[in-house]
Order: C-alpha cells, then sequence, then structure tokens
C-alpha cells in the first residue's frame, strides 16, 4: 500500500509534486484543497517565485482560498474538468500568467480569484460556469476578450474592474443576454458595447 503519511500535501487527500527542470507544481488526489488566507495563514505556495507551471489533476473537486497567491513566475495553469470552485485570491497577483486553461465542470470563480493577473489577455469561460465572483477578474489590466457561457447566472460587482475588455462573445441568445444578472458596479467594461450573442451582435446597456 502506498504511504500517504510523508508526502507534501494541500488538502485532506490532495498531494503535490514539483519538477525542478520544467518548473512545474503538479496537484493531484481528490476532493477538496485546503483554504488558506493572506495574513497568519499563507499556503505553501504563497510567493513560490521558482514555479512557472501549474497543473491540477482529475478528481480534485476545488482551488483552496489563496493557494498560488503572488506565485510571480507562473506563466500557465491548467485546471482539470473535476473542478467545480476556485477559491477566493486563489491565483491573485500571478502577474505574468498569460495561459489559463479552465476545463468544463468549474460552476464557481470566487473572489478575487484572478485579481491582479495583469498579463491575461484572453479567457474561454466553461459551459458550466454559474458566477464570477466580486473583483474575481480585477485589475487584468490586458485582457482584452472573453467567452461568457449561457450557464452564468450571475457576475458580482468589480468583475472586470480596470480591464480593457473590447470583444465579448455570449453563448445565448439576446433574451438570455438581457436577463443576465450582472452588478453594474464596477463592470462598466461590460456595458455601453457590442456583446455578440447568437442572434449577432447586441449593444448591451446592463
Amino acid at each position: 500500500m502506498e504511504n500517504k503519511v510523508n508526502r507534501p500535501r494541500c488538502g485532506e487527500n490532495v498531494f503535490f509534486t514539483f519538477d525542478k527542470e520544467t518548473l512545474t507544481l503538479t496537484l493531484y488526489g481528490s476532493g477538496d484543497m485546503y483554504d488558506y488566507n493572506s495574513g497568519d495563514n499563507p499556503s505553501p505556495f504563497d510567493k513560490a517565485v521558482k514555479v512557472k507551471h501549474i497543473i491540477i489533476r482529475e478528481n480534485i473537486t476545488s482551488v483552496g482560498a489563496y493557494m498560488f497567491k503572488d506565485c510571480t513566475a507562473v506563466e500557465s495553469v491548467y485546471i482539470a474538468g473535476d473542478v467545480e470552485k476556485i477559491g477566493e485570491g486563489a491565483f491573485f497577483n500571478c502577474e505574468i500568467m498569460k495561459a489559463l486553461f479552465l476545463s468544463k465542470g468549474l460552476k464557481n470563480i470566487d473572489d478575487k480569484a484572478f485579481e491582479y493577473c495583469e498579463n491575461i489577455f484572453y479567457i474561454d469561460l466553461p459551459d458550466t460556469l454559474e458566477r464570477i465572483g466580486d473583483s474575481a477578474f480585477s485589475c487584468c489590466y490586458e485582457l482584452t476578450c472573453i467567452r461568457i457561457p449561457k450557464s452564468i447566472n450571475r457576475i458580482e460587482q468589480n468583475a472586470f474592474r480596470d480591464t480593457i475588455l473590447s470583444r465579448v462573445y455570449y453563448d445565448g441568445g439576446e433574451d438570455d443576454l438581457c436577463s443576465l444578472d450582472v452588478e453594474s458596479w464596477g463592470n462598466d467594461t461590460l456595458f455601453d458595447m457590442d456583446i455578440y450573442t447568437r442572434d449577432g451582435a447586441v449593444y448591451y446597456t446592463g
């Protein structure tokens, strides 16, 4: 039987390895990751400046709060399809990350999850996603294009504050877009622009 006692972990049944040659951090196992905070309970990866790539394997169901905060060397993140929630501040200030792969199955992107990920320029949100939290993509200064699935039912305030969105694609039709629950405060970049729906371009005013 494999000995799990001495393996480094960041969840009850979530473990990790780090490849020093490729600078890849791989998380594997099952269930939820632990939640951390930005104060007296930092994650084991807080300010891990040597990590360039993060891979989250199947059977992991959440990314813990502030798990990868201030991992300022991270360039790419791949999240497998069993993750349903990305916790608060999970990737806060991963400032040079450009490639973000979110698989089908994700339902909730919590508050500040990708805040200050300054170099993300395009996001394709999975068609299982239901909520985008407060400041989830705030201060993603290079974010110009996003695809929003019809499954979304709530976009919180400041979700896209201080972005430069110029092209927004929405998987639903015009009626679906008009019924979308978007908090206007801090989401100016979503309003007064053409959003491309399955019915064609719709000038969206919220």
